[in-house]
């Protein structure tokens, strides 16, 4: 799945329960840390098509974010509970819809196994499209229900204007 879908989903889920801009911004991140082994492109695709999928895909990833995440959240547990489902729910987007060929090595590095689901379907899929248009109708939904977008993370000002904008769009939604 796209990093977009991962972030939108993500901040959907950090918008269940009333957490803090901080809390929601963790849930967010925890969503997207995966594919920081994306990052290997930088240095070539070879290393890419090696680590991907590997260096952060994995269920050690997700305990280290859980825990980090206490050091960081006034509601400790439900902050934790949120970023370790929005990562599992990343792992989950890649395992299904990440194009074929792209196996998930949850249990590295203890074990080299890796799940591979053989319907996977491609990046650029029908079901990906449908799925990062679903979140953006939610994102649509919970900034005018809320008041608040993603774009909070990088400005209050600019998150206030977005937020304006929607409502003033689509006043009778």
């Amino acid at each position: 799945m796209s990093p977009v879908t991962h972030a939108q989903i993500s901040w959907l889920l950090g918008n269940v329960w009333e957490l803090t801009r901080r809390e929601r911004g963790i849930v967010l991140l925890a969503g997207l840390v995966p594919d920081l082994d994306g990052i290997g492109l930088l240095f070539g695709v070879e290393y890419y098509g090696r680590y991907h999928h590997l260096l952060t895909h994995n269920l050690a990833t997700g305990i280290l974010l859980g825990t980090l995440s206490f050091a960081f959240s006034r509601r400790k547990w439900l902050t934790a509970l949120l970023v370790f489902l929005a990562f599992h729910l990343h792992l989950l987007g890649d395992y299904v819809g990440s194009g074929p060929s792209w196996p998930i090595s949850y249990l590295w590095p203890l074990s080299d196994v890796e799940w591979l689901f053989p319907d996977q379907w491609d990046l650029a899929s029908w079901q990906n499209f449908l799925i990062t248009l679903v979140a953006l109708i939610l994102c649509l939904h919970v900034a005018k229900r809320l008041g608040r977008t993603p774009v909070e993370f990088f400005s209050l000002k600019g998150d206030a204007a977005v937020v304006e904008a929607i409502r003033r769009r689509w006043p009778r939604y």
